[in-house]
């Protein structure tokens, strides 16, 4: 299946005509059947609507005539990326988009825009321009998935590992800040997760593996039964045979004795 983004072509403002689409699609050797351009122009539509599930059913139920390879979707992306640069320099500004260029942030971007161009809003966009790298990576990976769609926020996951945690040296304001996000907004990740299909152990796991990747420490409340039973305090064990020894019965204080 196409990638959700370049199925937006067909009905997003400021992206490439679908006949665009079609001529990329015909620089790595796919030809457009009446059927294909019809399916997609459906899921265009969905889409702009935000509703990835309507756009998947689509597809499940028609299907398109040709499959795409790898190495087909990774010179599609190619061909599309200077209009998703555009598009993104855009809502970026010049000057950030420059900054950011070439980084490992600006290909987590990229896909985040190429996906959908809608999740690069101006929260996003301030949190970049003020270096909260924390609040970035939450916005990437808790919302920007509004049709809460499985595989969307698996792409999300990348994507968010992708534009990392921290930086490459961080300091101790930014891992404070990050600690401080994680603990302010955990109940919110916990729902999202859940929205998506995580079960409990699971949601669990995904956030706990967030603050083992910083280097923090995990809070009890994440951590699972045995961990958290393996760290309580172990009593003293008597020795064997003491029991026996008292006559099973209980020993009076020598300092309360006459």
């Amino acid at each position: 299946m196409l990638c959700t983004g370049h199925a937006m072509l067909a009905n997003t403002p400021g992206w490439p005509s679908c006949d665009s689409l079609e001529s990329n699609l015909a620089a790595i050797g796919i030809t457009l059947t009446p059927r294909d351009r019809a399916l997609l122009i459906d899921i265009g539509e969905a889409l702009s609507r935000h509703d990835h599930a309507a756009a998947r059913a689509a597809v499940e139920r028609q299907g398109f005539s040709f499959s795409m390879t790898r190495l087909q979707a990774r010179a599609l992306f190619e061909l599309t990326r200077p209009d998703v640069e555009i598009l993104l320099q855009h809502k970026l500004g010049r000057d950030l988009m420059m900054r950011l260029y070439g980084s490992r942030e600006m290909i987590a971007l990229l896909s985040l825009a190429y996906d959908d161009i809608s999740a690069i809003g101006p929260d996003l966009v301030s949190a970049l321009q003020e270096g909260r790298r924390a609040e970035v990576w939450y916005l990437i990976r808790f919302g920007s998935n509004r049709s809460s769609d499985a595989k969307v926020q698996r792409r999300r996951d990348r994507e968010a590992e992708l534009f990392g945690l921290l930086g490459e040296s961080p300091q101790k304001d930014e891992r404070d800040a990050l600690a401080e996000l994680l603990d302010s907004r955990r109940v919110m990740m916990r729902l999202r997760l859940k929205e998506v299909g995580f079960g409990d152990d699971a949601i669990r796991e995904a956030i706990s593996a967030c603050y083992q990747e910083a280097g923090l420490e995990t809070p009890p409340c994440l951590r699972s039964p045995e961990d958290v039973q393996a760290a309580k305090p172990r009593s003293p064990r008597k020795p064997q045979g003491a029991a026996k020894r008292d006559g099973g019965r209980k020993r009076s204080n020598p300092a309360l004795v006459d």
